[in-house]
């Protein structure tokens, strides 16, 4: 089932649910009907988690990044093969030097994260809603 297809009859649960995946889906049925700024500035915040898996996943494919990744690798098998004394003693001194993040730190990060992107599914829902042409071409079908 195709949850974009509105159909008057249905109940309100199923209403519901339509009214979700329009909002919230990356592509809708646009019914030539452009975006207004509401609805941008909500793909703009979606914008990491709906296209940067992608990218990321086209990246790991090429193979000029394979190459890199493997050379790297390499090198740094070699180097536990050969300097595995150095290589532990230099590892503990960069952990040492390195500022890591506080838990506090790390877990406020990931709150404004995921409000970010919950802001901008809403901004996204509310953009596509007051867009009233749209609207009324999707209830008509």
């Amino acid at each position: 089932m195709n949850g974009l297809n509105y159909d008057t009859n249905d109940g309100i649960v199923l209403h519901f649910y339509q009214h979700a995946v329009f909002g919230l889906a990356h592509d809708i049925p646009r019914f030539r009907q452009g975006k207004n700024w509401v609805e941008q500035s909500g793909d703009l915040g979606l914008w990491m988690i709906e296209n940067l898996p992608t990218k990321a996943w086209r990246l790991m494919k090429e193979p000029r990044w394979i190459t890199l990744v493997l050379t790297q690798m390499a090198l740094i098998g070699m180097t536990c093969l050969f300097y595995p004394k150095q290589l532990v003693l230099y590892a503990k001194i960069f952990v040492e030097k390195c500022p890591l993040p506080t838990r506090e730190t790390v877990k406020f990060a990931a709150y404004l994260t995921i409000v970010a992107h919950i802001i901008s599914a809403a901004l996204r829902a509310y953009g596509r809603f007051r867009n009233d042409a749209l609207m009324d071409a999707w209830y008509t079908g």
